[in-house]
């Protein structure tokens, strides 16, 4: 007989942590998760708003074509949410390079939006290489981490 993926998903509470991310429900974070990465951990969740994680994309890529029409020549790759994508799974949805370090962002509507297990998995991947990965919850937020990184 045996055990199914959904009937793991059902147990995985009991299980060992490092089963528990290949077995978790998609979009739970796990302990362990957040031992290894606990920047990634909410401190003070972000407050929830009307605006859709799309529209807050959108505003974020204008503002990176803005600036690129401005002459600052800034490279990015935005896997938009208008339409499912051919990318890597897990990918994050803006690669943005600038002053030599590209930033993944991924954006989330707010604080109880998770990472899915692709998602935290290429996150892992990108810590294990120093690239900067960040979970924003707005335009804002995507355009300080730039204006930052441009400023290092």
């Amino acid at each position: 007989m045996g055990w199914n993926r959904d009937d793991a998903k059902k147990v995985a509470h009991l299980m060992e942590p490092k089963d528990q991310a290949e077995f978790a429900p998609a979009g739970s974070l796990t302990e362990e998760f957040y031992k290894r990465h606990p920047e990634m951990a909410p401190v003070v969740p972000p407050p929830k708003t009307d605006r859709l994680e799309r529209d807050e994309q959108r505003h974020f890529a204008n503002q990176l074509l803005l600036w690129n029409s401005e002459g600052r020549k800034i490279p990015f790759v935005w896997h938009s949410t208008a339409h499912r994508s051919k990318a890597t799974p897990g990918t994050p949805d803006f690669m943005v390079g600038i002053n030599g370090v590209w930033l993944c962002i991924e954006f989330k509507r707010d604080y109880s939006c998770q990472l899915s297990v692709d998602q935290q998995e290429f996150c892992e991947n990108c810590y294990a290489q120093r690239l900067v990965y960040k979970v924003v919850y707005n335009c804002a937020e995507a355009i300080k981490l730039v204006e930052e990184a441009d400023h290092l």
